[in-house]
């Protein structure tokens, strides 16, 4: 180093307004969706897996719930329900397109392809850890492929 050191750039700091329209959505999609990258961050950093929102590891989100959430009931268990259903949703989303809508009977679920067809991920991921591996999230997603053929037809 010399006398002559560069001055490093200070990083932008956000304006109170662009940290409000981060931590508030706009919308719900936005809300799920930010929910799902939380989930996604929580599993590289606190776990070291790795979820890339492909329905073919849905199995593998199947065995990371059940292994995992009670380990840290306090802190986990919320992120694992809520996060981990954003994600089941915003997986069918990169899947299938859709969108989340406000249900009467299960609140917020999911419209697999715009098609009508309303799926409770956030549900369904409570009652895996409910019910144990008899309610899986693979076998759902399975059911809502075959739901997709038979309305197709």
């Amino acid at each position: 180093m010399g006398l002559f050191a560069k001055k490093k750039k200070e990083p932008k700091k956000e304006t109170k307004e662009q940290e409000k329209q981060q931590s508030h959505p706009q919308n719900m999609d936005q809300y799920f969706r930010m929910r799902s990258n939380e989930f996604i961050k929580i599993a590289k950093t606190d776990f070291n897996m790795v979820f890339h929102m492909n329905p073919s590891e849905f199995e593998m989100l199947d065995k990371f719930i059940l292994d995992n959430w009670h380990k840290n009931p306090e802190r986990y268990i919320g992120a694992i329900i809520n996060q981990a259903g954003s994600f089941v949703g915003e997986t069918f989303r990169k899947k299938h397109g859709g969108c989340w809508v406000k249900n009467e009977t299960i609140g917020w679920g999911f419209d697999i392809g715009n098609t009508g067809l309303i799926v409770n991920p956030i549900g369904k991921v409570r009652k895996l850890i409910e019910n144990g591996s008899e309610d899986n999230i693979a076998f759902f997603y399975r059911a809502i492929l075959h739901n997709i053929k038979e309305q197709g037809k």
